[in-house]
């Protein structure tokens, strides 16, 4: 990948470890206009496939909305909650053979079912690993450092949002139709780990000459709405 002082500083930073063929991440991403959509309400309430981007890079579930998959993405990060067997996700990747793909490998009883191991021997030649330093900013926040290490013109971000202090009342998750979200730590802990990771992300960006736009900045659910506005004046 970049060996030079770009990666580096984004790997000393943000990642624990890194491995795989970060080479065809970077060719796919280097130099271009690149949005990263997770699967927060502001992915349905904002009309993303219509801005201004190259390359479309996300997570986890994005296999279960057609939208998505129309937009041919160039990269994905998986979850240990996914179903490595599911069609759709096999047709993409069979389909469309340029296409990275990663896991932030743990101590889980995922990584030693046969369906992962299987899943990453098919796909060896594309695969990537890594672990970052993060909160609750969830997948779609973590590939950002993935992103910016490989140098792209502008880094683009929907669907990465939190929750209002009122979840319930949150629109449907982008890719699994579940109202605010699935997990149940509390309004501060979201709080705390967004305007941390907000904060590191537009500073980095910043210091790297990479432009940064939060699309879903303004919706009430959005927790670094204000970090945004201020380093997008």
């Amino acid at each position: 990948m970049n060996g030079n002082s770009l990666w580096e500083k984004v790997c000393i930073k943000m990642f624990n470890y890194i491995t795989g063929n970060t080479d065809l991440l970077s060719e796919n991403i280097s130099d271009k206009k690149v949005l990263v959509l997770g699967s927060g309400p502001s992915a349905r309430e904002v009309d993303w496939s219509a801005e201004d981007w190259d390359v479309l890079v996300t997570t986890s579930f994005f296999y279960l909305n057609d939208v998505v998959l129309q937009q041919k993405p160039v990269h994905i990060t998986l979850s240990d909650i996914v179903d490595l067997t599911h069609p759709s996700l096999i047709s993409y990747l069979d389909e469309n053979p340029h296409v990275t793909i990663a896991f932030e490998p743990k101590t889980h009883p995922f990584y030693n079912t046969i369906e992962y191991k299987e899943f990453i021997k098919k796909y060896e030649s594309r695969m990537i690993y890594y672990n970052v330093s993060g909160g609750k900013e969830g997948v779609a926040g973590r590939v950002c450092w993935l992103v910016l290490a490989c140098d792209p013109s502008t880094l683009m971000i929907c669907g990465i949002d939190g929750v209002s202090k009122n979840r319930e009342t949150d629109p449907q998750n982008y890719f699994r139709n579940h109202n605010g979200t699935a997990d149940e730590y509390s309004y501060s802990d979201y709080y705390n780990s967004f305007n941390k990771f907000g904060y590191d992300l537009y500073k980095t960006a910043n210091d790297l000459n990479i432009k940064v736009r939060n699309l879903g900045k303004g919706k009430p659910y959005n927790m670094i709405s204000n970090i945004s506005i201020e380093f997008e004046k």
